[in-house]
This record gives C-alpha cells, sequence and structure tokens, in this order.
C-alpha cells in the first residue's frame, strides 16, 4: 500500500483511468506544450463536462428579462458594513423565477472584493423552511459562525454574497419542474448546473453597482455547493477564484480513487442517490465518464483555485482530492499562473467554518498580490 501511494502522488497520471486522463494529450494523440494547444484541450475537456456531467445550459437571461427588487439595507457592525437584502426576478416569457440573496460588504470609498456562496439560506436560518434541514443548521450553531465569518471579512476588506440556491431548483427529485430547470425546459441541464448558472445573473448585478471589484471575484460553496461554485467558475470567467469546500466527487474530489476506508461516492451511487444532480445524460457514463475532477480543476486554469477541507472528513475524499491537485497542477504552470492552485486543510470533518474562509481571504489576498502562499496550504496529511 506504501509503494502504491508513493506511485499514486509522484506520478498521479498513471493512475487516472478512462479516455483523456492525461491533461495534457489531445484526445488524438498529441502532447500540449503550449497555451494555443491548450485552447484546442479545454474546448475538448468543455465538452465532456457538458455533455457527459452538467448537461447543456442556456445563456444568462437578457438585461430586461432580471428585475431586482431591494427587501432592506441597514448599516451592522458599528458602521463598518452594510448589509443588504433583495430578491432577483429572473423573468421567461409568462413565467418567471424569484431568487433570494444578501450582501454583506465594507463601507469603503474603493470596490471591494467580492465572494459570492450559494448555500440553502442568506443570513436568517429562520428564514429557511421548517425541517431537518434547519434544525440541523440550528444545532450546529451555522448562524453564529457565520457572524463570525462576516465580521472576518469586514475586517479583511472582503464582501459577501450569498443567494438560496433552492429558490434556482429544488435539491430533491422533482427539481426538474421547479425554478430554472422549468423555467428553460430545452436544455438537459441537472440541479448542479442550475444553482452555477446562477452565479452570471447575479454577477451581472453586483458588479454593474460599482461597489465590487471587478479583478478579484471568487466563487465558493460546500458540499454540493462546492461542486456548483466549481461549476460556475468553469462557465464564467469573471470569476477569478474557484474555492469550493469538501466537494468531493463531481467537484475537486476523485471519482475513481477513493480514501483508505471512507465513503466512496462513486459516478453510479451519484447517480443512485441524486440523479436530479446532473444532466440528463449522465446516467449513460457512470461507468466511465471518460474524465475525473482533474478535468474540472484545469477547466479553471489559469485562474485560482483554492479547495477547503476537513482532513477527517472521508466523504469528500481527503486522498482523491490530493490526487487530483496533484494532476491538475501542470495545467496550471504551462499556463503560467502565478498563485498555483491549493488546498488548505484544518483538523474536522465536513463544514465550511471560519477557518475555512479565513484561507479563502489569504488565498485570495496572495493571488491579487500575485506571490506565493504561506506554508501552510498545500501541507497534505496523511491519509
Amino acid at each position: 500500500m506504501r509503494v502504491f501511494w508513493f506511485l499514486a502522488v509522484a506520478f498521479p497520471t498513471l493512475f487516472l483511468q478512462g479516455a483523456g486522463s492525461d491533461l495534457l494529450v489531445m484526445e488524438a494523440g498529441s502532447r500540449v506544450d503550449s497555451e494555443a494547444q491548450w485552447t484546442h484541450r479545454k474546448a475538448e475537456l468543455k465538452n465532456l463536462a457538458v455533455t457527459r456531467l452538467y448537461g447543456r445550459m442556456p445563456s444568462k437571461p437578457n438585461a430586461d428579462e432580471v428585475r431586482v427588487l431591494r427587501l432592506s439595507s441597514r448599516l451592522i457592525l458599528e458602521g463598518k458594513a452594510r448589509e443588504t437584502l433583495s430578491v432577483m426576478l429572473i423573468r421567461r416569457g409568462e413565467n418567471s423565477v424569484a431568487l433570494r440573496f444578501g450582501v454583506v460588504r465594507p463601507v469603503a470609498d474603493n470596490p471591494v472584493p467580492l465572494i459570492v456562496k450559494n448555500d440553502r439560506w442568506v443570513f436568517d436560518l429562520s428564514a429557511m423552511p421548517p425541517g431537518r434541514k434547519r434544525d440541523q443548521y440550528a444545532n450546529e450553531d451555522r448562524d453564529k459562525e457565520f457572524v463570525k465569518i462576516r465580521e472576518r471579512a469586514v475586517e479583511r476588506g472582503f464582501a459577501i454574497c450569498k443567494f438560496v440556491r433552492e429558490d434556482l431548483a429544488l435539491d430533491a427529485s422533482e427539481s426538474r419542474e421547479t425554478g430554472v430547470l422549468a423555467l428553460y425546459p430545452e436544455f438537459d441541464w441537472g440541479a448542479i448546473a442550475a444553482w452555477a448558472w446562477g452565479y452570471q445573473p447575479l454577477l451581472d448585478h453586483l458588479l454593474a453597482s460599482g461597489h465590487f471589484d471587478e479583478d478579484l471575484v471568487v466563487a465558493t460553496g460546500h458540499s454540493r455547493g462546492g461542486k456548483a461554485a466549481l461549476a460556475a467558475a468553469i462557465f464564467d470567467e469573471r470569476i477569478d477564484i474557484a474555492a469550493p469546500s469538501a466537494s468531493g466527487s463531481g467537484g475537486t474530489g476523485s471519482w475513481l480513487h477513493f480514501t483508505e476506508g471512507g465513503r466512496r461516492q462513486t459516478p453510479q451511487l451519484i447517480y443512485k442517490n441524486h440523479t436530479f444532480w446532473f444532466g440528463k445524460s449522465f446516467g449513460r457514463f457512470t461507468e466511465d465518464p471518460g474524465f475525473d475532477g482533474s478535468a474540472l480543476h484545469a477547466l479553471v486554469a489559469p485562474r485560482g483555485l483554492i479547495n477547503t477541507h476537513g482532513a477527517d472528513d472521508d466523504l469528500a475524499n481527503p486522498r482523491g482530492t490530493r490526487m487530483m491537485f496533484e494532476a491538475s497542477t501542470p495545467v496550471f504552470k504551462l499556463l503560467g499562473a502565478q498563485t498555483l492552485p491549493a488546498t488548505h486543510w484544518r483538523a474536522g470533518g465536513h463544514g465550511h467554518l471560519l477557518e475555512d474562509w479565513v484561507a479563502i481571504f489569504d488565498y485570495a489576498d496572495a493571488y491579487r498580490a500575485g506571490r506565493s502562499l504561506p506554508r501552510r496550504f498545500n501541507n497534505w496529511p496523511d491519509f
């Protein structure tokens, strides 16, 4: 086992199965050794991601199809920040979808970096529908944790936008009859793509305000929301940094290689338990999707990629995540990325905690300055 692990880390592409597993080899077999050639390879990988994983999604709505209603605005944190709550109405024909979102931003003279997170709630847990999830979040004190995150973000000069992803598509088997999936029924996308798509009209609105730095936009989300945040960065290059948290299979992790003794979220299990997450064609490719999480990493290059992860979070597959980062880093190097993709490991399990957010702030600051990362990044645990 030790020999296998050494080889897997030293030569990760040897262990990535499926068509196109070597990211720098074209489908026709030629080697990619320039940025121009990568453009063609990127198109191949993106086509695999669309046709086999996410499904086809519509273009973002036109400006005349979107209307934003501000519900409230107030100063918080002793006047250091402003909190706004709004609803975005996305219309198509006679039908529309209402997307709830909120923003906390420092009161500042200049545009500030923006982090956008998809979630089940905005700032008030009591607004979530009653049920198991709200009870779980309350027991985990997620509202109190976000208060700490909000305060630290303002201290560090970052704005946070959160939106309710299930306004775009339910996280349930009937999701295709809800939200934007029902608004655009001719497309074969699933819930993950719908949640990712929501970043696009939100960024149109937010960046037009002049409050946010267009050169430092971060997309984040946790678990299935991390899968959506990664997809958002793949399909909207205004996102400078993808910052998925514990996204596992179909995200930054592998669905071919797993932490020994951990839970194995294979494509077959994803399709069995969450058929609605991905495109309608996904079920045809669960035996061999033809690519792994490293390809999704590479589709972000040469922009930033930071993965936050609990070292004990077997569900999100720490070992497979490490392998995917090792396999995709050569693409970032080829494209001259100033700040290479990184992971940040903390003690503990599945969660999106203050320590994870601080890692995002630190990575974003390094990315903006074009400098190397602190040594605590990519400090791989001994799995």
